[in-house]
């Protein structure tokens, strides 16, 4: 089974910023956001309109931690 598309990328960014949010419960949205952008490869995808944010999120990273 394969999936892509925005259908997948939605559960796969919402869990990514829950275990973010989990491992670092001070962070505030905004916090969060600047995490996952960090944390994403920007145009990873080839042939997109430009209109398109393009980023990729990277899971198999370090998490980050509160200092």
């Amino acid at each position: 089974m394969t999936l892509s598309g925005t259908s997948m990328a939605t559960p796969l960014v919402a869990g990514w910023a829950a275990i973010l949010k989990s491992s670092n419960p001070s962070y505030t949205s905004g916090q969060l956001r600047e995490k996952l952008i960090e944390y994403s490869v920007k145009d990873a995808i080839k042939n997109l309109p430009p209109s398109t944010v393009n980023r990729f999120i990277n899971v198999d990273c370090p998490l980050p931690t509160v200092a």
